[in-house]
C-alpha cells in the first residue's frame, strides 16, 4: 500500500552539525507513511552548511527506509515510533528535508536501497550486496545484542550448536553471521519466522528448542506471550549505522547531513 505524505516543499536549509538516538515511487515500496507532527517533536532548524552541494539542497523528498522492528523503529496508530526511526526523522526535519518513509521486509529493503528506491536507513553490515550498493556513516547510532534463547538450562553458543533446528526472523542475516558460519555444516537446520512474535510462539508450540533474536525484540515478544524460564546466550553485539544508497541523489551530501544530525542528537541526550 502506498500513501504519499504531506511534503515540507523546497529543501532550505541543510546540516552544519549533527543529531542520534538514537502516487508514489514504483511497486518496490510495500507502504509510505505520512511524516511530520505525528510521534515527531517539533524542533527548530540547525545552522546552514557552508559545504553542502546544491545537488543535496534539490533533492526532493528523501526516501527513508525502515523495517517493522520494535521497539527500535516501527509504525503504530499512525505514528512513527522507535529511537533509530524517530532519529532519522528528526535529522532530516532539522535540515528542512522532505520525506517518505518507506516500510519494507528487511531482504526487500537491501534490493530497494542498492537500486536507489530507498535512499537512507538505519541498518548492519554482512549483506553483500547491500554493503557494496551504500555508504556508511563512520560511527555506530546504537547496538544490538543477538542472542540464542531457549527454555529451562541456557541454550548453547551458536558455535556449538549441533544437529538440531534453531528458528531465525525470515530475511535476517544477522551481520552476516549465517553466511559466515553456515548452521547446515554443523547439522543445525534453519526456520524461519515471520516476526519476533512468531519465532517465540514456534518455540513455544514445540517446533524448534531454539530461537535467535536480538534482546530487546525478543524481550518483547516473550512479555507479550507470558513465557516463564527463558534463558538467553550470547552471540554478539552489533553495531547499527546510518547507510546510504549510493543510488540516491548526492550520497555524500546525504550521508553528512546524517552524520552531523547523529551528532547534535548525541551531544542533547548527553544533556
Amino acid at each position: 500500500m502506498l500513501l504519499r505524505p504531506a511534503i515540507l516543499g523546497f529543501v532550505i536549509a541543510v546540516v552544519l552539525a549533527g543529531l542520534m538516538p538514537f502516487g508514489a515511487h514504483g511497486s518496490g515500496h510495500a507502504e509510505i507513511a505520512k511524516h511530520g507532527q505525528e510521534g515527531v517533536p517539533e524542533t527548530a532548524l540547525l545552522p546552514v552548511a557552508d559545504d553542502v552541494s546544491d545537488s543535496a539542497i534539490n533533492m526532493e523528498p528523501v526516501l527513508l527506509g525502515y523495517v517493522n522492528f520494535p521497539p527500535h523503529s516501527y509504525f503504530e496508530d499512525g505514528k512513527a515510533k522507535g529511537p533509530y526511526l524517530l532519529g532519522s526523522i528528526k535529522i532530516l526535519e532539522r535540515a528542512n528535508l522532505s520525506y517518505e518513509l518507506v516500510e519494507l521486509p528487511v531482504a526487500r529493503l537491501y534490493k530497494e536501497i542498492a537500486n536507489g528506491k530507498v535512499h537512507v536507513w538505519t541498518g548492519i553490515s554482512g549483506h553483500a550486496g547491500h554493503d557494496r550498493a551504500t555508504i556508511m556513516d563512520d560511527t555506530p547510532i546504537g547496538i544490538l545484542k543477538l542472542r540464542i534463547y531457549g527454555v529451562g538450562s541456557p541454550p548453547p553458543t551458536f558455535e556449538n550448536l549441533r544437529n538440531t533446528a534453531l528458528i531465525v526472523i525470515g530475511g535476517y542475516q544477522y551481520a552476516g553471521l549465517l553466511r559466515r558460519q553456515p548452521p547446515a555444516d554443523r547439522g543445525v537446520t534453519l526456520i524461519p519466522a515471520q516476526s519476533h512474535r512468531s519465532a517465540f510462539e514456534l518455540m513455544s508450540v514445540g517446533r524448534a528448542r531454539y530461537v535467535m533474536d536480538y534482546d530487546q525484540s525478543a524481550q518483547q515478544a516473550i512479555s507479550a506471550l507470558g513465557l516463564g524460564d527463558v534463558k538467553a546466550t550470547v552471540v554478539e553485539d552489533v553495531p547499527i549505522y546510518y547507510y546510504v544508497s549510493r543510488a540516491a541523489p548526492d550520497p555524500e551530501g546525504l550521508l553528512k547531513i546524517m552524520q552531523d544530525g547523529r551528532k547534535v542528537l548525541h551531544r542533547e541526550q548527553k544533556k
